[in-house]
């Protein structure tokens, strides 16, 4: 199996209290890993650091080549009109972005239409935006909620 993440030794600390003192990790392609701990145990900095949004103290953080990072904020994103399928498919933005552009070009029916849907479709294919699409839909679904709902439409919020 193959490794899509692996973390040596990793230093952080803030001030003079260390975070993360020697921690090591290392994931395999299809593993599911849980992150357990109390507030302020360095779970998020350890996520940070792993999507790249934090520096290490010391340390190895190893991402091959072509594996791709995404992050889905712990913040809950301003009700507006965003749907629930905008808001977990912002954990892929350039993917999203494309599924978006697809549909909205596949309404018109002109011959630069036609185009630029090809060109975005092959952006699509190789990205596996197909599977991606199908993906969030199932995910969205287990939780008992519909792509096209509103997020100003939850009541208190998430559920």
């Amino acid at each position: 199996m193959s490794t899509v993440l692996t973390l040596d030794n990793v230093q952080l600390a803030f001030g003079m209290t260390p975070l993360l003192d020697g921690a090591s990790l290392r994931i395999s392609r299809g593993e599911r890993v849980c992150l357990l701990g109390r507030n302020g145990e360095g779970k998020s900095s350890l996520l940070k650091i792993i999507a790249g949004t934090l520096v290490p103290d010391g340390g190895e953080v190893r991402i091959p080549e072509g594996v791709e990072i995404s992050v889905l904020p712990q913040e809950l994103p301003e009700a507006g009109e965003s749907t629930v399928w905008d808001v977990v498919a912002g954990a892929f933005p350039e993917t999203a972005r494309l599924l978006e552009e697809f549909s909205r070009l596949s309404q018109q029916a002109s011959e630069d239409s036609l185009k630029a849907l090809q060109s975005v479709q092959e952006k699509l294919d190789a990205l596996d935006g197909w599977r991606f699409d199908q993906r969030i839909r199932q995910v969205i679904q287990e939780y008992g909620l519909t792509p096209e709902l509103r997020v100003a439409t939850l009541s208190g919020g998430w559920p």
